[in-house]
C-alpha cells in the first residue's frame, strides 16, 4: 500500500509560504509571525501523523487478535476498519454511544448489499489481514 505524506507536502508549502513573505517586502514583524504559525502548523502537523499512526497501530493490533481460524475473520476485521474509519471521521465520543453499533450495522449492511462495494469490502479487509500479520 502507498502512503501519502500529507504531513511532508504541509510542512514544505507552509516552510516556503514566510520566504515568499519576506520577498514580497513584508516587514520583519509579519514575517515574524509567519515563521511562528509555520512552525505551530509544523507541531500541528507532526502531532496529526503520530496520531495517525497510533490509530493505524491499534486497528491492526485489533485484528492480530482475530482468531486465523474464525471463519468471520474476514468480515470482522473490515467492520473493525470500518468503525475505525467512522470513529476517526465522526469523533472518537462516538464510540461509547450505545447507538454506534447500529450505525456501524446499517453501514455495514449497506455494503453488503452491493455486490462491487462487497468485494472491495472482502478485498479491503484481505489487505488489512495480511499487514497486520506483518506487522506482528
Amino acid at each position: 500500500m502507498t502512503r501519502i505524506d500529507a504531513a511532508a507536502a504541509l510542512n514544505a508549502l507552509l516552510r516556503s509560504q514566510p520566504e515568499a513573505a519576506i520577498r514580497s517586502g513584508i516587514g520583519a514583524n509579519n514575517a515574524s509571525a509567519a515563521n511562528q504559525q509555520t512552525r505551530q502548523a509544523s507541531e500541528r502537523a507532526k502531532s496529526e501523523d503520530l496520531a495517525a499512526q497510533q490509530h493505524e497501530s491499534q486497528l491492526l493490533r485489533r485484528v492480530r487478535e482475530l482468531s486465523a481460524k474464525d471463519p468471520e475473520r474476514r468480515r470482522k476485521a473490515f467492520r473493525l476498519f470500518l468503525e475505525s474509519v467512522l470513529l476517526k471521521q465522526l469523533g472518537t465520543a462516538l464510540e461509547a454511544d450505545q447507538d454506534f453499533s447500529r450505525i456501524v450495522d446499517k453501514v455495514e449492511l449497506q455494503i453488503e448489499s452491493d455486490p462491487d462495494l462487497r468485494e472491495s469490502s472482502r478485498v479491503a479487509a484481505d489487505i488489512l489481514i495480511e499487514r497486520a500479520i506483518q506487522k506482528s
